[in-house]
């Protein structure tokens, strides 16, 4: 649990360097969610080389696009002991058709 308060608190934190005019926050991160909602312009490096640099939506989509290509869909190679495993994932668009190009945008169905 103090794991998720601390990642609270510190995207708090930047949320509030970020809303301070005349600041720049560089966020170093991953999470495409996150980089969604601090940041307005991103740079997506690729092996020490700028492969992306513009308005975060079109930076995350490259960066999507670059590392999220599996055919829609990913099968395990082999079931291991564990109780709970992950055995297919299937990305589907709303209409359920196997697809693997989407926007990202942030937010999430329900």
């Amino acid at each position: 649990m103090g794991d998720i308060q601390f990642q609270k608190k510190s995207m708090a934190r930047m949320e509030s360097a970020a809303a301070n005019e005349g600041n720049t926050v560089l966020f170093v991160s991953h999470n495409m969610g996150a980089i969604s909602a601090l940041t307005t312009t991103a740079l997506y490096l690729e092996r020490g080389r700028v492969a992306a640099f513009g308005p975060t939506q079109q930076v995350v989509n490259a960066y999507l696009a670059d590392h999220c290509r599996s055919g829609g869909t990913w099968t395990a190679q082999a079931k291991s002991g564990h109780p709970l495993q992950i055995l297919e994932v299937r990305m589907l668009d709303l209409e359920e058709n196997v697809q693997d190009e989407f926007e990202a945008h942030l937010g999430f169905l329900v």
